[in-house]
């Protein structure tokens, strides 16, 4: 329960709301609310990122100050492995 990690973790966790049965969507939509960062990302629990991903990504973004940023994916279904690129071309947009 994500309680015992905030009594464990208390410099970790500033606020928890509990919204039972509301869907991934308000949990995200609620997050977006109330955070206070430059960046946001979110992972699911099935998914997992490689140890430097969120560096790799973060160079660029600030380097040409990107407001969103995107990667390709590895989903595994069964047997079957998909790789999705990203949908955009890798440029930069302004």
């Amino acid at each position: 329960h994500i309680n015992k990690y905030k009594e464990r973790y208390p410099h970790s966790f500033h606020l928890i709301i509990n919204k039972f049965n509301s869907g991934q969507a308000i949990a995200r939509n609620t997050g977006m609310d109330l955070v206070k960062t430059d960046y946001l990302t979110f992972v699911d629990a099935d998914d997992w990122v490689e140890a430097q991903l969120y560096e790799k990504m973060l160079e660029p973004a600030e380097k040409y100050h990107c407001d969103l940023g995107e990667c390709a994916y590895v989903m595994h279904m069964g047997q079957q492995v998909r790789v999705s690129r990203p949908s955009l071309p890798e440029k930069l947009y302004v």
